[in-house]
């Protein structure tokens, strides 16, 4: 058993009826996600009616949400995912984009957005700092339903 800590994870991007039904049985399967909501909406019911997927894990290893990031790279669907500090580690998170198959991971604040280390700031030029600003900035296209 390792450390925990709360995690977040969003969902973005065109759905296929595979991936959507996939998803739904997902949900179903993690019985931590199940009383997980955002304004007062239950998971699945946010999934359905309002065409989001916003989930948290209280009690996440290390972090972790799996099994929805592997989810996500199987449909080329972006996300975003992000940790809250816990046992030896700090806060971070992973952004995904499938159009690029880039992931960006980063170190974080405590308030979850993203951050670059000072070492990591000295090896970059500010060119490669203003594109990187660029990346963790640009929002998750909505979730919607290609079908």
């Amino acid at each position: 058993m390792g450390d925990r800590t709360t995690a977040y994870f969003t969902l973005g991007g065109k759905l296929t009826r595979e991936a959507y039904d996939e998803l739904l049985e997902l949900i179903e399967q993690e019985s931590y996600i199940q009383d997980n909501s955002f304004e007062d909406t239950d998971v699945r019911e946010a999934l359905v009616e309002r065409k989001r997927f916003d989930i948290w894990i209280d009690e996440a290893n290390y972090g972790s949400a799996d099994p929805f990031p592997d989810f996500a790279r199987r449909h080329g669907l972006p996300y975003h995912h992000s940790w809250a500090s816990g046992g030896g580690y700090g806060p971070g998170g992973e952004i995904y984009d499938p159009a690029t198959g880039e992931t960006i991971e980063y170190a974080g604040l405590h308030d979850g957005g993203p951050c670059l280390p000072v070492t990591e700031l000295k090896r970059m030029t500010h060119s490669e700092i203003l594109q990187w600003i660029e990346r963790v900035e640009r929002p998750l296209p909505p979730l919607e339903f290609d079908f």
